[in-house]
């Protein structure tokens, strides 16, 4: 009745009187209006008569009450002049008060005639005349003007103003009706007309917006009872309806007649649902709605669906689906779904009996997401499934499913008759449920092996479960080598005997666990029991802990929690946890600062006892500590600085999210093997922001310290004083520092070629800004030179490469030429910034030669291709090969030229060279007893050859021997070929008669 309402209160004053003079008696109305005057209610539930005959009316249901004003009836001749004046009534069950209703009319015997008719009230304001002609069976209403507020008559938003004529003839309508109505949602605006033909009310639209489109319609009446329409409609914007953030443009066509229906809609891509033509095709009869079809054309029909539904409270159906590639991202702006489906599908049942439904399906489907979950492809296939029904079939599959940070590779569920069986797979993880399921949905599992990161969880006994109930029995496992029941309703779980190492395994733990454990859970009560625990320094430990959840208020009340192990370390915490807000108070007693987890980002194998006690309010992302902490007898290592920090003691004191250390002194060693460097003390200090989870991305330690161990290997170490700063920020790690060096040797030979990338350890996200400063005792130490040097050096490390920059000068020193020796006289080392460490050289060293000339050596250019030259003072004394020969030989070579191997390779070589074969190849000989080399000469048909042995040995990787022995003649050769380094070699020969030879090769340029 409600729906009508509109049309009742439009042609209120035209039924009002064609219903008064067509079936009241004047008498009876009379009567009534006294009554209703005096507030009398009277129930009826029909009105016949006429206004000849009178009426009669039989139990009244309706109320209309606080009726009040003036009615004037005048019987003058054969005439009735009625009026009324400032009538008020109201009609609560539809929300409508009048406040002022003025009538003035004539009644004859022919009709009635109203040439006055003003209605106002809430939301109402009608102006109209009337004429009802009894004889030609008509009544016209001219509405002058009228107005409409729905939303004041509680029946929706938006205001209609109309004018006109209605009315009826021969029992057929009359309608020339105009106006507009505003607000009346979803249309902004539309303008309307009315026209009548024959028994047809003709109702045309035109100039509409609804919902920022535009909209064209008529609408047919047949007999005031059959409707028709046709309407035509662009560019609607459904945006608002589905929450989307960007317009949802549709276009199309849809019309109703003779109970079949016809609809076209187009949304494409750049506008909406990228729906380029949909169609749809049916018929009604009564509550039955029969989809003859439904389907989308894209240059082939991708979706097709029809069927029949029923429009019952029960809600029966039976459709027919067909997908052809069809698109689901065409709704991904609006719903976040996207993939692409294919097959087809036949479901019949209704939605208040789903074990009914009977499914026929076999769909196909890839990239298909919904949120974030992901499939990368799937396949249904039900043939006439039926839960209800013994035999049934039904198969699942799915591949590379992503939910958030879980991934499984592949789900299957297959369900035949009675039998089912579910398996998941991941990598080597993997999940198979095997078990029987009847008619109603309930049923038993058979098998159930979990297998997670190696450990394999299976169930110990049949598990039974009913889903329509939401019940199932109780869970008989084994787990982590332990046995473990749990119960569903009421919640309760038990595990004896649980192994910790595999625990460990199954999360993933990188340090070793081992213990047995204990747990049990009963009526929100649950204990924990943990022995023979070894974990992150713990030792045959004892940990035990009670409490109680509280469901309602979601918290876990942790009433103790203590931990014990061999070597004395202590931990007692207790307090509340929960969601937020959780309140723990921590006690620790010689507890090992391995436990702390930070630490392990940037120092090596911490160490050391923590006493004190900790206040812990908040949750894993917003938190606050209180409390203080004592470290003694701790130790750890800095790989960056090779250095390790012993004896440790100090203060940590728990502010908000920060833990300020106070007070820290320790003995810093060098890790250096074979390392003489000194202890020293070592103060430091810092503070440590936490993050959410405990996580710790900035932190900074201040050390100061004297005569300390400072060292950056492979480049340099030594003693120093200073201070050097250790931190993070913003998960980078820092080290700074200014540094005094006492004494420092940089081991670097001549030909080394430096990248900065030996020097990093593990991660190379890290940076450095150190200055490292002494006046002298620097020393540039290989095997060619011992050089002291004095100045300044600074480490730098931005987002690159480490580079070394800066200047030392030398004080002191000696250059080693074989068994030469040249004294330093000045030298300079400048440090380039560069990704390859290759400092560059300038060194002036000399020696003084028999005849008082000096042999001044110039070597200058990189580390790794020095290049050197030769002078002698006075100038021109030596050229630079007479230099070079006498570095090598201990004599000229225009020496060598003139005795031309004569007295002085027969006798004085074989007192410098053979002397020093002597002493050095003789004794590297006797260390070994295999030889590399050996031949034997024998002329077994010529008697006058003779037979020879000779034999070679590498004594080391320069140096080559042979010797060759004369069995015959008893005489011997002795050959020695000698690599001074890569760039020098010496040939030394002894003949079979005693003579001596030499050849000496070299390059300057290394």
């Amino acid at each position: 009745m409600k729906k009508y309402i509109l049309l009742i209160i439009i042609f209120l004053v035209a039924i009002t009187i064609y219903i008064g003079f067509k079936k009241i008696n004047i008498g009876a109305l009379t009567l009534k209006i006294l009554e209703r005057s005096a507030h009398i209610k009277v129930d009826y539930t029909e009105i016949t008569g006429n206004i000849f005959s009178g009426f009669r009316i039989t139990d009244y249901k309706h109320t209309i009450k606080n009726i009040s004003g003036l009615i004037f009836i005048d019987f003058v001749g054969p005439k009735i002049f009625l009026s009324t004046m400032n009538l008020s009534f109201q009609y609560p069950d539809y929300h409508i008060v009048i406040n002022s209703t003025n009538i003035n009319a004539i009644i004859n015997h022919k009709g009635v005639l109203a040439k006055l008719i003003k209605l106002k009230g809430r939301g109402i304001n009608i102006e109209a005349e009337a004429d009802y002609q009894l004889a030609e069976q008509r009544l016209l209403i001219k509405f002058k003007k009228a107005k409409v507020d729905l939303k004041q008559l509680s029946l929706h938003k938006g205001r209609i103003d109309f004018s006109g004529v209605f009315g009826l003839q021969d029992g057929k309508p009359i309608a020339k009706l105009h106006g507009d109505i505003k607000g009346f949602s979803p249309f902004e605006r539309f303008r309307f007309e009315t026209t009548s033909s024959s028994d047809t009310i003709l109702l045309n639209i035109f100039d509409g917006r609804i919902l920022k489109g535009t909209l064209f319609a008529q609408a047919r009446v047949l007999n005031l009872k059959k409707l028709e329409f046709e309407t035509n409609f662009r560019d609607v914007d459904l945006a608002e309806y589905i929450n989307a953030k960007t317009p949802i443009l549709i276009s199309g066509y849809l019309s109703y007649r003779n109970r079949r229906y016809t609809a076209f809609l187009n949304s494409p891509r750049e506008k909406g649902f990228g729906i380029d033509s949909l169609f749809a095709f049916g018929t009604v009869k009564g509550s039955r709605i029969k989809i003859d079809s439904i389907y989308t054309i894209e240059g082939k029909k991708t979706l097709r669906i029809n069927g029949e539904v029923v429009r019952e409270e029960k809600f029966p159906f039976n459709l027919s689906l067909q997908f052809h590639d069809f698109r689901l991202d065409r709704f991904s702006e609006y719903l976040p779904i996207r993939g692409l489906l294919k097959g087809t599908a036949s479901i019949q049942g209704e939605f208040s009996k789903i074990n009914d439904f009977s499914i026929t399906a076999n769909i196909k489907g890839k990239e298909f997401g919904y949120d974030t979950l992901n499939i990368k492809n799937f396949y249904i296939k039900f043939n006439n499934f039926q839960v209800n029904k013994k035999e049934k079939r039904a198969e699942i599959y799915l591949k590379n499913i992503v939910y958030k940070r879980f991934n499984i590779q592949r789900l299957g569920l297959r369900i035949n008759n009675r039998q089912f069986t579910i398996r998941m797979r991941q990598d080597s993880d993997s999940v198979i449920v095997k078990g029987e399921l009847d008619d109603q949905l309930a049923g038993r599992i058979d098998v159930l092996l979990a297998t997670y990161n190696g450990i394999q969880t299976t169930n110990r006994a049949p598990i039974q479960f009913d889903i329509p109930a939401h019940k199932i029995d109780e869970l008989h496992l084994k787990f982590i080598d332990g046995d473990m029941r749990i119960s569903i309703s009421p919640l309760s779980i038990q595990l004896r005997h649980g192994n910790l190492d595999k625990l460990a395994q199954l999360l993933k733990l990188e340090e070793k666990l081992e213990g047995i454990l204990e747990f049990k859970f009963k009526d929100t009560n649950f204990n924990i029991r943990a022995e023979k625990v070894n974990f992150r320094g713990l030792k045959d430990a004892l940990l035990s802990a009670a409490g109680y959840y509280q469901h309602e208020k979601t918290y876990l009340y942790l009433d103790s929690l203590s931990i014990t192990d061999a070597s004395n370390q202590r931990l007692y915490i207790h307090g509340f946890i929960r969601k937020q807000n959780s309140d723990l108070k921590l006690e620790m007693k010689n507890l090992q600062a391995g436990h702390l987890q930070f630490l392990q980002k940037f120092l090596d194998n911490p160490a050391g006892l923590i006493n004190g006690r900790l206040h812990f309010q908040g949750d894993l992302e917003k938190f606050a500590l209180s409390g203080e902490l004592l470290v003694k007898q701790a130790s750890f290592g800095l790989p960056v600085i090779a250095s390790r920090f012993d004896s440790v003691s100090g203060k940590i004191i728990f502010k908000g999210k920060k833990l300020i250390f106070r007070d820290v002194q320790a003995l810093v060693t060098s890790t250096r093997v074979g390392s003489s460097l000194p202890t020293a003390p070592v103060y430091a200090g810092g503070v440590v922001k936490l993050e959410q989870k405990f996580k710790v991305r900035n932190f900074k330690y201040d050390l100061s310290f004297k005569d300390a161990p400072v060292q950056y290997l492979p480049f340099a170490f030594g003693v120093g004083s200073g201070n050097f700063s250790i931190g993070m920020d913003n998960g980078i790690m820092f080290y700074n520092g200014n540094i005094t060096l006492k004494e420092a040797i940089v081991p670097i030979d001549f030909g080394t070629r430096f990248s900065s990338n030996t020097t990093k350890t593990g991660n190379n996200n890290w940076r450095m800004n150190l200055r490292l400063k002494a006046d002298r005792n620097i020393w540039l130490r290989n095997k060619s030179a011992d050089i002291e040097f004095g100045g300044e050096l600074y480490l730098i490390k931005d987002k690159g490469p480490l580079s070394i920059s800066g200047n030392l000068k030398s004080q002191r020193g000696t250059f080693y030429w074989l068994n030469h020796t040249l004294t330093v006289t000045r030298g300079n080392i400048t440090f380039i910034p560069q990704e390859i460490i290759d400092p560059e050289l300038d060194v002036w060293a000399r020696m003084n030669t028999r005849g008082g000339i000096k042999i001044i050596l110039h070597f200058f250019g990189p580390v790794s291709e020095p290049i050197f030259e030769f002078f002698t003072d006075p100038p021109g004394r030596y050229s630079e090969q007479d230099i070079l020969t006498y570095l090598n030989l201990n004599i000229t070579w225009e020496e060598l030229d003139k005795i031309k191997q004569g007295e002085y390779v027969g006798k004085i070589l074989p007192g410098s060279i053979v002397s020093w074969l002597e002493s050095d190849v003789s004794r590297r000989i006797r260390k070994y007893t295999g030889f590399d080399y050996f031949r034997i000469e024998t002329p077994l048909f010529e008697a006058d050859e003779k037979t020879r042995v000779t034999v070679g040995k590498y004594i080391s990787r320069n140096l080559f021997i042979t010797y060759t022995y004369d069995l015959t003649s008893f005489s011997n050769e002795f050959n020695v070929e000698y690599f001074l380094d890569d760039k020098n070699e010496i040939l030394i020969k002894k003949d079979e008669t005693g003579e001596y030879s030499l050849q000496y090769q070299y390059r300057i340029r290394f």
